[in-house]
């Protein structure tokens, strides 16, 4: 995260790979920005609208409020279509909650081991839901934890 003072108040630009995000108080500071890039860059695409789809998570600003909603539900109903073309026979079910009473009960012996297949379908699943619950879901890292181990 860069930020660089102004006349007119702080620009802030936050870097991920090769996007970026600014942000400022006005307009005409972020404008100078997108324009110092363009003379660099060339190609730049830039999004102004109020609803942005970053790494998987949309984010959607509140001008008027002051705030921004950030949700990953596409991101979340792609996994589980993925998980789904994958494991076409496994059967997910709802639930009100992750937590339950038997949350952490195991059946040591009475499972067998996964696939090569059906680990590495299991292992891009839970990397897929660790992502979301690092960015919007803490909720479920508890069980995703026990997952992994």
């Amino acid at each position: 995260m860069y930020n660089k003072q102004t006349e007119d108040g702080i620009v802030t630009i936050k870097t991920q790979v090769d996007d970026l995000k600014v942000s400022s108080k006005t307009k005409r500071q972020i404008q100078h920005i997108i324009n110092q890039l363009k003379e660099i860059y060339r190609e730049l695409t830039v999004h102004e609208e109020d609803t942005h789809d970053y790494l998987g998570m949309i984010m959607e600003h509140d001008r008027d409020a002051g705030s921004v909603k950030i949700n990953m539900r596409t991101y979340i109903e792609n996994t589980i279509v993925g998980f789904h073309e994958e494991e076409p026979n496994e059967k997910l079910k709802d639930v009100t909650t992750l937590v339950t009473n038997n949350l952490f009960k195991t059946r040591d012996g009475e499972v067998e081991k996964l696939s090569k297949q059906r680990a590495k379908v299991f292992q891009s699943t839970i990397a897929r839901l660790l992502f979301v619950a690092k960015r919007a879901r803490p909720d479920i890292l508890l069980a995703l934890s026990f997952l992994t181990t």
